[in-house]
């Protein structure tokens, strides 16, 4: 009988500190074509009877540039 007073409380303890259990569905959708790219054509839709349009962004330069190594202060001389 102690064995399981002492189960329970530790089952109540559980649920105490970590919460119930919850079952989380993660939904997940696939096409069979490629996604638009809305930054280089624009958007174009009809919304209840209205004519919405987007025009797509202008071309910017690539602002990720590559990192370049600087080479060591000291000569190779000074290394061996």
């Amino acid at each position: 009988m102690p064995g399981a007073m002492m189960a329970g409380a530790m089952i109540a303890l559980r649920d105490i500190y970590e919460g119930p259990v919850t079952d989380e569905i993660v939904s997940v959708s696939e096409t069979p074509d490629e996604p638009a790219d809305v930054d280089r054509d624009g958007l174009s839709m009809t919304v209840e009877g209205i004519a919405v349009t987007a025009p797509a962004l202008p071309a910017t330069r690539n602002l990720i540039t590559k990192r370049r190594r600087r080479r060591s202060r000291t000569s190779r001389r000074d290394r061996r």
